[in-house]
């Protein structure tokens, strides 16, 4: 298992080997110490629903996701905090089913409301991974399907280093289709290079039809490929390999994304690139939004200040293509690594 799971659990106080399969329709009543607010004051006619929320694996407690329900079929929600915690309030005495969302994945579970009690659930509640379907295009330096193992998350794999296969899954949208999320990993075959116009349209198709992909580092030329004006990399973007210019080492980056600042508790990470010749940002347009930005020092000396090293651009039709400069190998840090689960958790 990985190091981020037994120290995630540390952090927040996850008891391994929880009993979280248990039914979550029996709950007790709120227990002041278990959150870090007071029991809020509640009118006789008005109750609430407090718990937890956990990854698929049960590991980790998970930070932003949505709980919802419908009252008098208007939607009333919450968002999780840093160790998971929600408070759905103002809920008229009653049962209820709560939604919970984050990126594709969700659950869902009922509830019974006691008016003036705010009820919280006896056991965490789990994100269900088993609608979500994923495909991973393996890469020579890079391992996400290391972390997805940990999670429990099952997904197809396509050999991205060797042989036309990869190639001929990224340029087919019906394919990328019958996915709700494609990782794609650093380190593929550069033969992908000859059908890069094809590509690129069709993970375009992909992600503006509702589609989440995510790209790491040497994979960089698939993001300019179906966005051309969403990022400015170092050097010509018509030639892509000029950006892969990063010079080795732990350097520090400023975490802007709200999720990944709760689930750190700070806004800086430290990143390790065990190799030169990571791929390097020099700004990003309008329609992405930096999740971690930092200087990029360059193998060949100098630096690109204010580099975007982890970006998001979200489509019009609720498709997401999230790119990072690090990625997932033996070298992470903790920081990383909890970086890199929020990232999966939110496509």
């Amino acid at each position: 298992m990985l190091v981020f799971t037994l120290l995630a659990c540390q952090d927040y106080g996850f008891a391994q080997g929880a009993d979280v399969e248990a039914p979550r329709d029996d709950v007790m009543p709120y227990a002041p110490g278990d959150h870090d607010s007071a029991e809020p004051h509640l009118p006789d006619d008005i109750g609430a629903v407090s718990g937890r929320i956990c990854d698929p694996s049960g590991a980790n407690w998970v930070v932003g996701a949505m709980v919802s329900t419908l009252v008098d079929g208007v939607e009333v929600f919450t968002l999780t905090d840093a160790d998971g915690s929600f408070l759905l309030s103002d809920l008229p005495p009653g049962d209820y089913t709560l939604l919970v969302q984050k990126g594709s994945f969700s659950t869902s579970f009922d509830v019974h409301v006691v008016g003036g009690e705010v009820s919280t659930l006896s056991d965490p509640e789990c994100l269900d991974p088993s609608e979500v379907d994923i495909a991973v295009v393996t890469g020579e330096y890079d391992s996400i399907e290391h972390i997805l193992d940990d999670l429990g998350l099952a997904y197809d794999s396509f050999d991205g280093t060797q042989g036309s296969a990869f190639i001929s899954f990224l340029g087919d949208p019906t394919a990328l289709g019958a996915y709700d999320i494609v990782f794609i990993n650093c380190g593929l075959s550069w033969d992908w290079y000859g059908s890069g116009g094809a590509i690129g349209d069709s993970l375009r198709t992909y992600v503006e039809e509702g589609g989440s992909l995510y790209v790491s580092d040497w994979s960089a030329g698939l993001v300019e490929a179906a966005y051309p004006d969403l990022v400015d990399w170092y050097g010509s973007d018509a030639t892509i390999t000029e950006a892969l210019a990063g010079a080795s080492g732990t350097h520090k980056g400023v975490v802007v994304d709200a999720n990944m600042q709760l689930l750190l508790g700070a806004q800086q990470a430290d990143l390790s690139f065990d190799y030169n010749n990571w791929a390097v940002a020099e700004k990003e347009s309008q329609q992405a939004t930096v999740l971690v930005r930092g200087k990029a020092p360059l193998d060949a000396g100098g630096e690109v200040p204010g580099s975007p090293l982890a970006l998001r651009y979200d489509s019009p039709g609720s498709g997401r293509l999230l790119f990072t400069s690090f990625h997932n190998e033996s070298q992470n840090t903790l920081d990383m690594d909890l970086l890199l689960l929020e990232i999966i958790l939110s496509l």
